[in-house]
């Protein structure tokens, strides 16, 4: 499940690229490596970033506030299954809490506020999504 906040065909940017396009927020840098499930680095798979921004937004719930695309990005992995970016720190947020999902969260005691995160898709050939 992939959320309302998911984009189709965000920009491709080079590892290292900025994916703040508002400069606000602290900064981040995110690093990670895709790997198959015996530890091979996967070279040329696809990493689909998404997320909030310091005020707990996407850029689809404000825009003309923050930029198209502002905090997403797409990169590709190197030969040794490597990417990085530079960001800014997420912010966590509530999900809507009236009708069923709030009557559900008040049944397990649980409240509306999701933690901060970065979301990833990620994609290479010969390997499930």
């Amino acid at each position: 499940i992939l959320g309302p906040f998911y984009v189709e065909n965000p920009p491709r940017h080079d590892n290292g690229a900025n994916i703040c396009l508002d400069g606000k927020g602290q900064p981040l840098v995110v690093r990670g490596r895709v790997l198959a499930a015996d530890g091979t680095p996967i070279a040329g798979a696809t990493v689909d970033a998404w997320q909030t921004n310091d005020d707990g937004f996407y850029d689809v719930q404000q825009p003309g506030t923050q930029p198209a695309m502002n905090l997403r990005g797409i990169f590709t992995t190197d030969a040794e299954g490597r990417y990085h970016f530079r960001s800014v720190k997420p912010r966590d947020y509530p999900i809507p809490d009236d009708g069923p999902v709030g009557q559900l969260l008040r049944a397990m005691g649980r409240g509306p506020n999701r933690a901060a995160h970065i979301h990833f898709r990620v994609k290479a050939p010969g390997f499930a999504e």
